[in-house]
């Protein structure tokens, strides 16, 4: 064989991770409506005209979208005197609420308590963005995955040969040694140096890069 050719030697393996934040342009909550009545028809009743105004309340509101459930009923009870109590029974409507401008969450929600929604069983900020984000972030964990692999070789003495396997791994269950090496979207500082705007989304990714190593002088097993 030319001696002039590389010779691929046992590969390295390599993780990376990327974290974007971005600003949030619309939230989403949902929110219920209810009433306790000793008799189940009472509480059908005042349930079904609170609903009915909420919803008359989230209609005059623009880049709004909402669903509302069908009317449920379920034993109500209270911790009395060391015990559990029978109180009657409450029904209750959820709505589920997509608000498209941020500035009025505030203003919307409170209007919503108001009208009588009493619970709030969920709350969210989110990006419609989140797929061009990820692709992004995904991206730039494989370029940290080459980075890391690169430093190695330098250390090694070796050059890096081409990739041989890529692996999707789930940021969600990654083991905390691993983000030792993280691409940060945001800033060419460390994440535990930069202030982290709270109100932004954090959108990750993460990828395992198998590279070749490539002899520098050209000569190994053939």
């Amino acid at each position: 064989m030319n001696g002039k050719q590389n010779h691929f030697k046992t590969g390295i393996t390599c993780f990376g991770s990327s974290i974007i934040r971005v600003a949030p342009d619309f939230a989403s909550l949902t929110i219920e409506v209810g009433v306790v009545d000793k008799k189940p028809k009472i509480a059908f009743s005042k349930t079904r005209e609170t609903a009915r105004k909420l919803n008359e309340f989230l209609q005059t509101w623009e880049k709004v979208d909402s669903r509302s459930s069908n009317i449920s009923l379920r034993e109500e009870q209270e911790h009395i005197g060391g015990s559990w109590k029978h109180v009657g029974y409450r029904a209750s409507i959820r709505f589920h609420i997509v608000i498209k401008d941020i500035n009025k969450v505030e203003e919307m929600l409170s209007g919503a308590v108001e009208t009588g929604a009493d619970r709030i069983t969920s709350f969210m900020f989110g990006t419609s963005l989140l797929k061009e984000h990820r692709a992004l972030a995904r991206r730039n964990a494989v370029e940290a995955a080459i980075e890391k692999a690169r430093n190695y070789c330098v250390a090694a003495n070796v050059e890096l040969g081409e990739v041989i396997r890529i692996e999707d791994v789930n940021p969600d269950f990654t083991s905390p040694y691993r983000e030792s090496h993280v691409h940060n979207e945001s800033t060419d500082l460390p994440e535990s140096s930069q202030a982290i705007d709270p109100g932004s989304i954090a959108v990750n990714g993460a990828v395992q890069v198998t590279f070749k190593i490539v002899n520098k002088d050209g000569q190994g097993a053939t």
